[in-house]
């Protein structure tokens, strides 16, 4: 069973490959998607970690950043078609960052609101 991990432990993570996310960290070291990169990271060999890290390839960090990463989207079909499948950017992704101090304070506004 793959182990779970909270979306913002896996933004913080993803951060120290540029990304915003597993996917994306799979698209710059060409894994075969968010489990290989949750396998490496939950695995206890260091010599994977490292070898994870030494695929980084640049040119797409440059596209992911930049949020003109190819990906795939699947469209609704034209009638009579099985299946379309259309190439599209990716949205960009601006990473965030907040200290634990501007997380109490949004949480209290949340909760006066």
């Amino acid at each position: 069973a793959m182990p779970v991990m909270l979306r913002k432990d896996e933004e913080e993570i993803s951060l120290a490959f540029g990304c915003a996310s597993f996917d994306e960290v799979a698209r710059v070291t060409g894994a075969e998607g968010r489990d290989e990169i949750l396998r490496v990271l939950s695995g206890s060999s260091p010599k994977a970690f490292q070898d994870l890290v030494q695929r980084m390839d640049f040119g797409r960090l440059e596209e992911v950043v930049r949020g003109t990463a190819p990906t795939l989207v699947a469209a609704a079909p034209p009638d009579g078609a099985e299946a379309v499948v259309v190439k599209q950017p990716a949205a960009p992704v601006v990473p965030t960052r907040t200290t634990p101090r501007e997380e109490q304070q949004e949480d209290q506004q949340l909760a006066g609101a």
